[in-house]
């Protein structure tokens, strides 16, 4: 058995056609859930890693240095000693959850999620107010927001930083 350390991560807005760290071209769909027995027995084509999603990571882009907070992975080198990690940036949120419940078990704020929210449109509004904007605007927007998303979102139209590839 190979022993691991922490996998490598990238984001990306599509599947490499090369992995960057091994030189593979093949990789492996990552699969969460109860897959049908098909996809099982595709082990050249899946990567099938049991029925719980795993907590949101952090994903340091290497174009900017940004850190990005990403679910789980898409694709997975297929060389077992690269297992080279790719998340995609249309995923990826700038803020650090707040609750994995909000992603997967609803559209809109659960009740305690509002202190949370709070602390981040807070969050906002000074970093808002540090790059010369209206940071009042951008809290009262901030409260309007149902979702993480759409707060993440939120913070990108008011500081600039637009997810591109």
């Amino acid at each position: 058995m190979v022993k691991r350390g922490k996998p490598k991560r990238i984001i990306r807005s599509g599947k490499p056609a090369v992995c960057p760290e091994c030189g593979n071209r093949n990789f492996l769909i990552v699969v969460y859930g109860m897959p049908t027995q098909k996809v099982w027995d595709d082990t050249g084509r899946y990567d099938c890693r049991g029925c719980c999603l795993p907590p949101f990571v952090e994903v340091v882009e290497y174009k900017d240095g940004n850190i990005y907070h990403c679910p789980e992975p898409k694709y997975v080198c297929s060389k077992k000693r690269c297992g080279l990690e790719v998340y995609m940036r249309k995923d990826a949120e700038i803020m650090p959850p707040i609750d994995d419940s909000s992603y997967f078990n609803g559209r809109k704020w659960k009740q305690g999620d509002f202190v949370i929210q709070s602390q981040q449109a807070a969050r906002l509004r000074n970093k808002v107010w540090e790059h010369g904007g209206n940071g009042e605007e951008a809290l009262q927007k901030a409260f309007k927001t149902k979702t993480i998303r759409q707060l993440n979102q939120l913070q990108r139209e008011y500081l600039g930083n637009k997810n591109k590839d």
